[in-house]
């Protein structure tokens, strides 16, 4: 044997040790076979933890000796990229990107993850400011997977459960919805716009239907073809939520913490607006319902004090609003506090539920605040301004609210009155 042959077969031997070299004749049937969508992506994704692929770094969907597949988290997104339904796995080229810093930048569209849109086969990035040390596949209903790590493998789990995603992308090179009825893992949805209807009543083709928060139609349709249907009628609908009143104001969300900055949309008052950063002593950065993101001026926003934060990552209290201040306790994610103190930037004064008190970090505390001024609305017997007016109720009342569209809103007090609303003055309690 030569030296040659002595040192091929040498690396062929170590390949297969690590369980990344050949191809198994086994067959996947999630990859697309002429065009990559972003539904394929996700459904890839599905069918790649269903079928439990193993993490190993450096790998795309090669099959080891054990039978599975094998990807880093990049990998994974590499193997639907790079599939070919004839060689039944991925055939590597150097035009698709590989890393996930790579695949990041390869985006036409970016995000932060505060502000990612309903959309199967987004990817979801750990992504730093500067470069993504992780990737996976946004599933929808608020799911993504990823091959995680070794010994922990496939993993499918809720995107706001891990603060480590911090960014979303869509890739240049694959079509993603826009309009109309889709298939995904089985499952009908309908795209408006790029996102799939959640929460909302619809009519489509003249038929009604109704979408729970993960997108699902009651009734589901019984045919479809995939991009079609006519949208009639659209009524956000959460049933059996509690609202408050608000009133119409010029109070404007920006699109960056800048007065000149393009406004965003309007903010009524009283309304309830979730404080996602206060680092900034002149402005907040805000989120509105349906995850609309933006910045407001500190100044139209009512005082925090009495208000209750959520915490979006597990968080160190500390006794001063300092990093190096001594630690008091703990909170998880998803943990809610009592804010006592606003006054310090980037800092939230806090009283836990055993009456301990502390700073933590603003950055990870939502905060419920409400835009300055309040208002009344009437309640009327129909949807028309002309309509008798069946009560006046106060800014701050609540009810149950049952539609809404543009204009109107249906809803029903705590006695049962039913009656109609304008919309805009429909707020989150």
């Amino acid at each position: 044997m030569s030296k040659k042959t002595r040192i091929l077969s040498a690396l062929l031997a170590l390949v297969m040790a690590l369980g990344i070299c050949f191809i198994s004749p086994r067959k996947i049937d999630a990859a697309e076979k002429d065009t990559k969508t972003a539904i394929g992506l996700a459904e890839f994704g599905m069918d790649a933890y269903r079928d439990e692929w193993y993490y190993v770094y450096g790998c795309y969907g090669q099959v080891g000796e054990s039978g599975h597949r094998l990807s880093d988290c990049s990998g994974l997104v590499y193997a639907y990229l790079t599939w070919d339904e004839e060689e039944n796995g991925p055939v590597a080229n150097g035009r698709t990107p590989r890393g996930a810093t790579a695949q990041y930048f390869s985006c036409s569209e970016r995000g932060s993850i505060d502000s990612m849109p309903r959309t199967h086969g987004l990817l979801v990035f750990f992504y730093n400011g500067w470069d993504c040390s992780h990737v996976g596949i946004y599933v929808g209903g608020g799911y993504a997977v990823d091959n995680s790590y070794y010994g922990t493998n496939m993993i499918h789990g809720r995107v706001s459960d891990n603060a480590g995603w911090t960014a979303w992308g869509k890739l240049d090179s694959i079509e993603y919805p826009t309009d109309g009825w889709y298939s995904f893992d089985g499952k009908p949805f309908f795209y408006i716009d790029g996102e799939y209807a959640a929460d909302a009543i619809v009519t489509i083709d003249g038929k009604e239907y109704s979408f729970d928060s993960n997108g699902n139609p009651s009734p589901a349709p019984a045919d479809f073809e995939i991009g079609s249907g006519k949208v009639d009628n659209y009524i956000y609908s959460a049933p059996g939520k509690t609202y408050k009143t608000a009133v119409t104001s010029d109070i404007e969300m920006k699109l960056e913490a800048h007065p000149e900055s393009p406004a965003v949309c309007k903010v009524a008052d009283g309304t309830k607006i979730t404080v996602k950063d206060s680092r900034d002593e002149n402005w907040y950065k805000v989120s509105l319902p349906g995850e609309v993101v933006g910045y407001v001026e500190t100044h139209t926003l009512r005082n925090t004090v009495g208000e209750i934060g959520t915490a979006t990552a597990d968080l160190t209290v500390r006794a001063e609003a300092s990093a190096d201040a001594a630690s008091v306790a703990g909170i998880y994610c998803g943990d809610h506090v009592a804010i006592i103190d606003t006054s310090t930037k980037g800092w939230f004064g806090v009283e836990l539920d055993d009456g301990t008190k502390g700073y933590v970090v603003s950055e990870y505390m939502d905060v419920e605040l409400a835009v300055t001024n309040t208002g009344i609305g009437n309640i009327r017997k129909s949807a028309d301004n002309e309509s008798e007016i069946i009560k006046t109720i106060a800014s701050g009342e609540v009810f149950t609210l049952l539609h809404i569209n543009e204009s109107w809103a249906k809803i029903r007090l705590e006695n049962g009155t039913t009656g109609f609303v304008p919309a805009v003055i429909i707020e989150y309690r």
